[in-house]
């Protein structure tokens, strides 16, 4: 989507959700901060974040993406992200406290086993807003309640960019040496931004 995309991916991969796990929380917050960051200096831009931590049939893939948008895009991309939540029959609510995302979903053993979709959209000054739409095990399963498409996030992006070819990782596929460019480019910027 952006040449400063980046997945936080553990190491460790779990049937949970990157951020609920104990061990892999700390460090992906740790990295967000330092993402936001690296995306106002290196891009003036700001990040949009989210994670769809429900499972598949192909399988759990726990990674966490962060994405450097425009300045000031935050209010658009709410906008957007609680629109298509209204259409999909998504409970997408604001999380207002101070509480971290693990110690919420670890009180609701409901959604432990069925997931979650999280996001954090930028506001004003490197802040943001937090969502979160807990599945439960009794909700409805089927399409046009409930459901959270694998590719909800990057779809909220794409139609507030008005690029629906961003919609699909698929589509944002680069050749073998490009991406090896750009990874080298980003590590050398993050290493410098970073004093390493």
């Amino acid at each position: 989507v952006h040449q400063g995309h980046m997945l936080l991916i553990p190491v460790q991969h779990s049937s949970q959700g990157a951020l609920k796990d104990p061990v892999a929380a700390q460090e992906i917050e740790e990295l967000k901060v330092k993402l936001r960051n690296h995306a106002s200096v290196n891009y003036d831009a700001d990040l949009f974040v989210f994670e769809r931590a429900i499972q598949t049939r192909g399988g759990y893939h726990a990674h966490v993406q962060c994405i450097p948008v425009e300045r000031n895009l935050g209010l658009k991309l709410q906008a957007t992200m609680l629109a298509q939540a209204r259409k999909l029959g998504l409970d997408l609510r604001e999380i207002t406290s101070d509480v971290g995302l693990q110690a919420i979903l670890s009180n609701d053993d409901e959604a432990n086993e069925e997931g979650y979709f999280y996001v954090e959209v930028p506001t004003v000054g490197g802040s943001f807003n937090r969502f979160l739409y807990k599945a439960t095990p009794n909700g409805p399963r089927n399409k046009k309640t409930s459901f959270v498409p694998l590719q909800l996030g990057r779809e909220i992006l794409a139609a507030v960019l008005e690029k629906p070819d961003l919609a699909h990782w698929k589509s944002c596929e680069l050749d073998q040496t490009k991406e090896a460019e750009l990874a080298a480019e980003f590590r050398a910027a993050f290493a410098s931004q970073d004093g390493e």
